[in-house]
């Protein structure tokens, strides 16, 4: 079976491209390594905003795209990262953080609830002295979870629980660090707040599901207070993507996959991650990169940056047809600036051009323009600015 692969949305073709100071002056090696991190990050967000966008215009439901709320380490080898079995993501995101999804649903919040309590389980063995369960069994619960209900998989993890306190009290019967074994009524107060968040959530979760689009559209731009819960249940997504410096962001494609979007990042066999080739102390210094079509977006010149405060505008007032259209009148300009090879129209660059007016649309606009704005920011901070018409195709051969 072929499943959904944003890669195949991307332009193939590397570019090279320059950042230069605006003033000679000093810079030392460190300015030089933060502003090549903090440019990193918004490369690898712009990407994942054109993968997000790609995905929902060829069909995937919101529903199935997943943030985690915390940064992925960069100290950790994801090679193998790409197409992997959904319960298996554990192994490699748990200690990232909770899944979300753009709009909430059953499946991602039985997962969050999951994680939940696997990691209040764990922090009662070790409070007691017990070993805590490995990664191993949170995943054999997600199985569970898949294959029959919440409530199988909870079982499992309670049971697994209480027989590794009994098999570590008989191991070591004289130790008196050791507390009795953890019983089953014991593991289930702990996790009883866990699960009544859950049946909350699932109510909210089950409201939402029941709303129309429009209807999501008039809760996220809603002051009242009787929307405030699930206004911020909308926003989750977005929320963490902004605050993470390297969120993790994957898609349902079926048969419990998932897809790893933008994974050059996290899987450094793919192409296209963003490579820093050389700096020169031409007076002043100038910074050269390769990367994908993508970073032509993180060049924030003047008549992009007033755009993009139209669009944002436009969202604030609901005006979302005139914000659809400026988006899209932006993506004729930018469309016009690039080479021949990224005027095709069946590429990720322009996805978000094309998507009709929705609640997903909406926040996909909003966290452009943020993006943007956080290059802006960066540019004045470091006093670095994009040297004009240097983004060229990189002949790879030569």
């Amino acid at each position: 079976m072929k499943y959904f692969d944003d890669y195949d949305y991307k332009i193939k073709e590397i570019f090279e491209f320059s950042f230069e100071q605006r003033k000679d002056e000093k810079i030392l090696p460190w300015e030089i390594a933060s502003f090549v991190n903090d440019y990193n990050t918004i490369y690898y967000k712009n990407d994942l905003l054109d993968s997000i966008s790609s995905a929902i215009l060829n069909g995937n439901n919101p529903e199935d795209i997943i943030i985690y709320d915390g940064s992925l380490p960069l100290n950790k080898k994801y090679s193998q990262l790409d197409l992997i079995d959904e319960s298996e993501a554990a192994k490699y995101f748990y200690t990232v953080g909770k899944p979300y999804s753009i709009i909430p649903n059953r499946t991602t919040q039985e997962i969050q609830t999951i994680y939940s309590i696997f990691s209040k389980v764990n922090s009662l063995l070790y409070s007691r002295k017990f070993r805590p369960l490995v990664t191993f069994y949170l995943i054999e619960s997600l199985k569970k979870l898949a294959a029959l209900s919440i409530l199988e998989a909870i079982r499992y993890i309670v049971e697994t629980a209480v027989k590794t306190s009994e098999e570590h009290y008989k191991k070591y019967p004289n130790s008196k660090s050791i507390r009795d074994p953890l019983t089953e009524d014991l593991i289930r107060e702990k996790i009883e707040p866990v699960l009544k968040g859950h049946e909350a959530s699932i109510n909210r979760v089950d409201y939402i599901s029941r709303i129309d689009d429009a209807g999501k559209i008039k809760i996220l731009t809603s002051q009242k207070k009787q929307d405030k819960e699930i206004k911020s249940d909308l926003l989750k997504f977005f929320e963490i993507f902004k605050k993470v410096n390297r969120p993790v962001v994957c898609l349902r494609v079926g048969d419990n996959k998932i897809r790893i979007l933008a994974r050059a990042l996290v899987n450094k066999t793919a192409n296209g991650s963003l490579i820093l080739r050389s700096t020169k102390k031409n007076s002043p210094l100038v910074a050269i990169f390769e990367g994908m079509a993508t970073a032509y977006k993180t060049f924030v010149e003047t008549s992009h940056k007033n755009e993009l405060h139209e669009i944002n505008k436009a969202i604030l007032n609901e005006d979302l047809r005139a914000a659809t259209y400026r988006a899209e009148t932006e993506r004729i300009k930018l469309k016009k600036e690039y080479s021949a090879s990224i005027n095709s129209q069946n590429i990720d660059i322009n996805a978000i051009g094309k998507l009709p007016i929705s609640s997903s649309q909406q926040r996909l606009l909003v966290a452009y323009g943020d993006n943007q704005m956080a290059a802006a920011a960066l540019y004045r901070e470091h006093g670095m600015s994009y040297v004009k018409d240097s983004f060229k195709h990189l002949d790879e051969s030569a």
